[in-house]
């Protein structure tokens, strides 16, 4: 729980790869959700093996179109 706080506290570095667990925990959702969401092509990806890396430049993106449709 304490990582959660930290995670959404802390800015996001734009050049970094996240997990899709960090993601999660960035986003404020399951970590199933975030696995969907890239799974389904709502956030871009790269598949090395069985892990899923997103750049920290989509993340942005990807919350600043989720807070533009409010």
């Amino acid at each position: 729980m304490q990582s959660r706080k930290k995670m959404k506290n802390k800015s996001i570095d734009l050049g970094r790869l996240y997990r899709v667990r960090e993601l999660a925990e960035i986003c404020g959702v399951n970590y199933l959700t975030a696995l969907n969401l890239v799974k389904l092509g709502e956030s871009d990806s790269v598949k090395i093996g069985r892990t899923y890396l997103i750049t920290g430049e989509r993340i942005q993106d990807r919350l600043t179109q989720k807070f533009m449709l409010y």
